[in-house]
């Protein structure tokens, strides 16, 4: 393996210098075998950090989906209760109407029938004095005796029929 011409303290120098050097080389080759492994485990650490994220990230999207069909299902009962309150809503105001209409017609009775009463006391209370009268009896107080009766009559009615239909709408 040597020359020939090298002497002994040479070749123990230069056998000395190759075992430096090869140790010089085994620690560096030790250290980046360290270093490697170092890198190796690290990268297993990222790889095992990397699928724990997929995995919450499968777990986040799912959860995703079903909070949209959630949505979904919100916003069409949101479309289905607000059709519902607009149907009754018109129901309502069909209904204000109806009863407007028939406050009205109520209000117009009552007023009909007052009358009809007034004019029933002021033909009784004309009838009475023309019969109490000291004049002739003529038969005009008894008529508009009559006329208060069946004025009264008539008020009676109305006021009678007109509750009584009020009292089975209700």
């Amino acid at each position: 393996m040597w020359p020939d011409d090298l002497d002994e303290i040479s070749r123990l120098r230069w056998e000395l210098e190759i075992t430096r050097i090869k140790y010089q080389y085994d620690k560096e080759l030790d250290g980046s075998r360290k270093e490697l492994q170092f890198l190796n485990e690290k990268h297993g650490e990222k790889i095992q950090e990397l699928d724990k994220t997929r995995r919450d990230l499968s777990i986040l999207r799912r959860d995703l989906d079903s909070e949209r069909e959630k949505l979904s299902r919100t916003e069409k009962e949101l479309v289905t209760a607000r059709e519902r309150l607009r149907q009754v809503d018109s129901e309502l105001s069909q209904k204000n109407k109806r009863a407007a209409n028939r406050s009205k017609s109520a209000r117009g009775l009552g007023i009909l029938t007052s009358l009809l009463f007034l004019l029933s006391s002021v033909l009784a209370g004309i009838g009475t004095n023309i019969i109490t009268s000291k004049s002739d009896n003529t038969p005009i107080g008894q008529i508009m005796l009559a006329l208060a009766f069946v004025t009264y009559i008539i008020a009676t009615i109305i006021t009678t029929i007109f509750f009584t239909t009020e009292g089975n709408r209700n």
